[in-house]
């Protein structure tokens, strides 16, 4: 449906075509907006209808450019869009990894190329609903990238205004957490804190149980909560999510356990395993933690240990191998073969310290993977995963690991409010 006069490609589409059986359609029109064009409406019932939509080049394709509006109208409606590769490789820029199919500018395979998919109907019709779900996944991806390059630029004018007042309130409160030190043992047990804690307004959870920020960038950090813990990980969140912000990382914010015949820390595995593929490191991060210095970067830590698959810090007190709270892994079959070990552990899940934790299941794995300790490197535990009692000026993230969930929400809600 559309113009052949003067476009050679499309006059050798057509020429191939004749000799594929089976119902077809065809319209040609002389000019844009020619009045014998079909209706709007009858072309979308047209292309709705049709299992293959060849999409030949644009007016780009005078200069080498293959792209088209039928490319799109094909894909909204839910058929299957036939493209002209190019030199340029126009599609493989715009539309990385892409399943689209492709055939060269004289069209001479495309009758090889249908009828060999009309021969396995269960074949196409999964073809065409992979094709969908990218569409789909695409578009969601574009939207967040989009929304996210508007926050940034609302953030920047923002931060413009208050950069100055921001920073001093959190060198402020990095101040009076450092003064506080010696004193987090002792908040443990204090009843005041449970009525504190009762005082303080309810946090406004997002109704969405998964969301992205600032998708396909080198880095991500991944992390999740449920509705339990939410009164204060919804802090930890969004500490997390403007320090990502700051620094161009990924962030995957789950706010639901994702198996739910476990204990939700049990979901660390899948959670990863979801997206180590899509980025060069992917780091988890509890949801009881705090950005402490959101001017340190993860690529300063990698830089220490590049060669190492897994990155951790020390345990407090030195009680099991590592603090998995904060964990670094380079995208590798030999991480993702670690952590799906991880995710298939048989045994008790029931509880946060069932079979000893998730933490120490973990550990396990890679001692008896890597008994040398060759792929992992451990740092101290002030380089990116600090207990509230060892913070300092150089504490990166501090990370409230077996403190009172009353402690948690007054003190993670305190930080967050840089503002008040």
């Amino acid at each position: 449906m559309g113009q052949v006069k003067g476009k050679p490609t499309r006059e050798n589409m057509l020429s191939k075509l004749e000799d594929i059986p089976g119902e077809h359609f065809l319209h040609i029109t002389e000019r844009w907006n020619d009045n014998n064009q079909i209706e709007i409406s009858e072309y979308k019932k047209i292309l709705k209808n049709s299992v293959f939509v060849p999409c030949p080049s644009g007016w780009g394709g005078a200069i080498g450019l293959k792209d088209c509006f039928r490319l799109y109208e094909t894909l909204e409606a839910g058929s299957i869009p036939i493209i002209e590769k190019d030199d340029y490789k126009y599609f493989d820029s715009f539309f990385p990894g892409h399943p689209l199919i492709q055939v060269s500018s004289s069209w001479d395979e495309i009758e090889d190329v249908i009828n060999e998919r009309l021969k396995d109907k269960d074949k196409l019709e999964a073809y065409n609903e992979k094709l969908i779900k990218w569409w789909s996944d695409y578009k969601s991806n574009l939207k967040l990238k989009i929304k996210s390059s508007l926050f940034d630029t609302q953030l920047n004018i923002k931060k413009n205004k208050n950069f100055i007042d921001v920073k001093n309130k959190l060198k402020l409160k990095r101040d009076e957490f450092i003064k506080l030190k010696n004193e987090w043992e002792n908040f443990k047990d204090y009843n005041f804190l449970k009525y504190i804690s009762n005082q303080l307004p309810k946090s406004k959870i997002p109704k969405n149980k998964f969301d992205i920020y600032n998708p396909n960038r080198k880095i991500a950090i991944v992390s999740l909560y449920t509705k339990e813990i939410s009164d204060y990980a919804i802090y930890s969140e969004k500490s997390i999510k403007e320090y990502c912000e700051k620094q161009g990382y990924t962030f995957y914010i789950y706010r639901e356990s994702l198996n739910h015949q476990a204990f939700p820390n049990w979901s660390k595995a899948q959670a990863l395993l979801n997206h180590i593929d899509n980025h060069e490191y992917i780091i988890w991060i509890d949801s009881d933690t705090l950005i402490f210095n959101p001017e340190k970067t993860f690529e300063s830590i990698i830089q220490k240990a590049p060669k190492k698959f897994i990155l951790a810090t020390k345990d407090i007190g030195n009680n099991s191998m590592l603090n998995s709270g904060i964990l670094l892994f380079k995208s590798h079959q030999y991480t993702k073969n670690l952590i799906k070990r991880w995710r298939d552990f048989q045994g008790d899940k029931s509880s946060l310290y069932a079979s000893g934790g998730d933490q120490e299941i973990f550990c396990q794995i890679l001692k008896k993977s890597d008994a040398a300790g060759f792929n992992r490197k451990i740092f101290e535990m002030n380089e990116f995963n600090t207990d509230p009692r060892l913070v300092d000026n150089d504490t990166f993230i501090l990370h409230f690991m077996a403190y009172p969930y009353e402690l948690k929400k007054i003190f993670m809600g305190y930080w967050n409010q840089l503002e008040s």
